[in-house]
């Protein structure tokens, strides 16, 4: 049985810093272990990271860490890298990391 490594962050689109470093380090090569990735990501073609805060997010953020929940505990992982974006998802990284 292989090692698992996952990573937890956005995944492109929208093509930006946090999600490009993201995809950047799951291509490289981890002997030995399996690469598996949680996307947070919303696809939109473009984020706006100064926007007002909305109460909908805090409902869509709650969503990805159930799901995140699930995922943990079906993958079993043996090492996590969590990618923190900007803005008001700095919350939802924080539930994700009091998860594990």
């Amino acid at each position: 049985m292989k090692n698992k490594i996952i990573f937890i962050g956005p995944l492109p689109p929208p093509l930006g810093g946090v999600a490009v470093i993201n995809q950047s380090f799951q291509n490289i090569n981890y002997n030995g272990y399996e690469v598996i990735s949680f996307d947070t990501a919303e696809k939109k073609e473009r984020e706006d990271l100064y926007s007002k805060f909305k109460l909908k997010s805090i409902q869509r953020n709650l969503n990805i860490s159930k799901k995140l929940k699930q995922f943990i505990e079906t993958n079993r992982p043996d090492v996590i890298n969590i990618f923190i974006t900007s803005g008001m998802s700095i919350l939802r990284d924080i539930l994700f990391l009091r998860k594990m």
